[in-house]
């Protein structure tokens, strides 16, 4: 499963340079960083929630679901609302982004913020049942990503981005279902 989380979180590299014009890709890259509170909460709550997994099989997924949900509800209106100005100030006008744009990236970190319980959950309790079956929809998450961002290639990092969420949410949406099953078996 880690091969497949490795090329998986690096294969934007690759086709970025391929697909989005230089404009784009700085962008891309501007915001991303940006956007590191959400890099910096997952790393947070998995440092947290995985030692917990691995140590009690009673831990109330749901509870921490609605937690991550509101808090990236919470962090994506102030990057809607405050993008725009952090890149003036940071960049005195040189960029600017679209409210479409900024909100396509706080579904996409949001979604990758959302997935830290699956992460948890199969550091913490899984079987080696459900590594495989993840490691599947880990592949096929990347298959859908490459077919996506080949689909909407022509709508540049608007259509970057729609690859990346869809496919991380085909792939969150996954992990959500082994987590939760496999939790229904430790009860």
């Amino acid at each position: 499963m880690g091969l497949t989380v490795l090329v998986m979180t690096n294969i934007d590299s690759f086709f970025i340079v391929k697909i989005l014009s230089y404009e784009d890709m700085a962008l891309y890259s501007i915001i991303g960083l940006i956007m590191q509170i959400f890099t910096f909460a997952r790393e947070s709550i998995f440092s947290v929630y995985s030692q917990k997994y691995a140590n009690s099989k009673n831990i109330d997924s749901a509870q921490i679901f609605k937690f991550i949900l509101v808090f990236s509800i919470f962090i994506s209106f102030a990057y809607i609302i405050g993008t725009n100005y952090i890149l003036t100030l940071l960049f005195k006008g040189k960029y600017y982004a679209s409210i479409l744009l900024i909100l396509l990236f706080c579904i996409y970190h949001s979604i990758n913020l959302l997935y830290v319980i699956p992460s948890c959950y199969f550091v913490g309790q899984s079987s080696k049942k459900e590594i495989r079956i993840m490691t599947g929809i880990n592949l096929t998450s990347l298959i859908l990503k490459l077919s996506f961002i080949l689909l909407f290639a022509n709508l540049g990092l608007i259509g970057f981005l729609l690859a990346g969420i869809l496919s991380l949410g085909f792939r969150t949406a996954g992990g959500y279902y082994i987590t939760f099953r496999g939790s229904k078996k430790h009860v």
